[in-house]
């Protein structure tokens, strides 16, 4: 959640982003937890940025329909979202001041050299 809201500002300030998700869709991380999942915390504090959650949603809004929300988002907000991928491998360089970044997307080694990176794994991220 957090790599998508900053996906998404970065890419309003025009910053080139790519953000890697291991699962299918966005918003699986939410949905692939137990049943009774919902926000921990008042919907009003879990706003994405230029979008909030709709006026009569739950307060304590249920784990699919968060997810629901992520996978839109990701989609209205023209995020370049890659799913089925995994970064495998990131190394900076001090001497060219960029990072190699390895990514397995869907089977296919990617490479690539960011100036910035950002590890945005979540609460319980790997």
């Amino acid at each position: 959640q957090g790599g998508i809201a900053l996906g998404a500002r970065l890419r309003q300030l025009g910053v080139s982003t790519i953000i890697v998700e291991k699962n299918e869709r966005a918003g699986d991380s939410w949905r692939n937890r137990y049943k009774s999942l919902c926000l921990h915390d008042p919907v009003w504090y879990d706003h994405l940025p230029y979008l909030p959650f709709p006026p009569n949603w739950p307060i304590f809004s249920p784990k699919d329909k968060i997810g629901d929300w992520l996978e839109m988002y990701t989609k209205i907000m023209e995020l370049n979202y890659w799913t089925k991928a995994a970064c495998k491998s990131a190394f900076y360089d001090d001497v060219k001041e960029e990072w190699t970044v390895v990514v397995d997307r869907d089977g296919e080694e990617v490479v690539l050299k960011p100036k910035q990176l950002v590890f945005a794994t979540g609460m319980s991220g790997k």
